[in-house]
């Protein structure tokens, strides 16, 4: 039976990335195999990440045949290069909060580098602890 915490993380993953729960677990699980070296290691990076949460939303694409160290190959079927993606991290937005981020072109409030890099790493995702990147 998963713990708490597990499912608590693969919900986060879900709702962060705006992903199916199968491809949540699957990133959890490649993420933390991504710390190993044996014959199906391949390394976690932001590209692999982005090109799982890309293959997310591709018809056709079944996570149980998806299988740890062959990953180039099985996206590549589906059109996705992990070498093609970008290093930034993606995750699917819905549009309603795009149209909800307008810039007001009044008055900005200027804070300073400290107290903005401690307020990111307060608000960090508690599955960034495993390897995935926010």
């Amino acid at each position: 039976m998963a713990s708490e915490f597990y499912n608590r993380n693969i919900e986060h993953i879900q709702t962060y990335f705006g992903i199916s729960e199968t491809c949540a677990k699957y990133i959890y699980h490649r993420a933390l195999r991504g710390r190993r070296s044996d014959e199906k290691h391949l390394p976690w990076t932001a590209k692999l990440q982005n090109a799982l949460v890309i293959a997310d939303k591709c018809l056709g694409v079944n996570w149980d045949r998806i299988r740890f160290g062959s990953e180039e190959n099985d996206l590549l079927v589906h059109g996705i290069v992990i070498n093609d993606m970008e290093d930034k991290v993606f995750r699917w937005v819905p549009e309603d909060v795009n149209k909800s981020n307008t810039v007001d072109p009044g008055w900005t409030t200027v804070k300073s580098k400290s107290s903005v890099k401690r307020a990111r790493q307060k608000n960090k995702p508690a599955f960034t602890k495993i390897g995935i990147f926010a």
